[in-house]
């Protein structure tokens, strides 16, 4: 089996990807399966998955990958994500989140295991990431839970820039293992726009058929719409702007 793992931060279609990609009869994916311990322990479960084995994981994973695993599968990976914390000082790399998550043992880890394909899922438009993140918690609706219709969020500027700066230099870093990894970069804008294509090409990648049949429809709805507003859009806008910040 040909390991895998959609890295990235949170907010960015991870879930609707990786469920997409999970359809596939050759393909099984995880959700974001280590997310529940930290430290060296992480990598540990990690290493367990992509050798499929699943004892350490939630009993409610273990339930879902029961009928997803087989002796067919030809490649087997899942989530790993880390937050994108507006808590740091001088840089990014000092966010108390980036340590307790242990970001960087997971990309020595990396480095050491070269055979792990990487697809990196990104969001290039920054104010539309910040805006989902709100509108998330602020209605704590996540995957296939629609957004309220009148939903009005407010966003710190200040916090919004550092959340910005810590997701570019996590991108940074995992497309360093370009270099090295068989490596792939995902819009999530392409893969909102045109999900088959991106899947069929992701399918490629990992070297399974992309035109056979998924094994059910896909849950995901799109969460945001016109009708979400942010108050003080204009003014993070230009902070983006500013700050050459609005895109990744």
């Amino acid at each position: 089996m040909r390991p895998y793992l959609i890295v990235g931060t949170f907010r960015t279609g991870s879930s609707a990807f990786a469920e997409q990609l999970g359809l596939h009869p050759r393909v099984t994916c995880g959700w974001e399966s280590t997310e529940h311990v930290f430290g060296v322990a992480r990598v540990r479960l990690a290493e367990d998955f992509l050798r499929g084995r699943f004892d350490g994981l939630r009993p409610e994973e273990q339930a879902f990958l029961k009928d997803r695993h087989g002796s067919e599968i030809e490649a087997i990976g899942f989530r790993l994500l880390f937050r994108s914390s507006p808590k740091w000082l001088f840089h990014p790399s000092f966010s108390p989140v980036h340590v307790v998550e242990g970001f960087n043992p997971h990309i020595r880890w990396l480095q050491s295991r070269s055979d792990i394909s990487i697809i990196h899922l990104v969001r290039s438009d920054n104010f539309e990431w910040l805006k989902s993140i709100a509108c998330a918690r602020a209605s704590q609706r996540y995957f296939g839970q629609e957004y309220p219709q009148d939903l009005v969020v407010t966003l710190n500027v200040r916090e919004a820039l550092k959340r910005v700066r810590m997701k570019h230099y996590l991108g940074e870093r995992f497309g360093h293992l370009s270099a090295s990894h068989a490596y792939i970069r995902v819009s999530y804008e392409g893969f909102r726009s045109d999900n088959c294509g991106t899947l069929a090409r992701v399918c490629e990648f990992l070297g399974v058929n992309p035109e056979m049949p998924l094994r059910a429809v896909p849950r995901a709805v799109v969460q945001s719409n016109m009708s979400q507003t942010v108050s003080n859009a204009d003014e993070l806008r230009s902070a983006l702007e500013k700050d050459g910040l609005a895109f990744e």
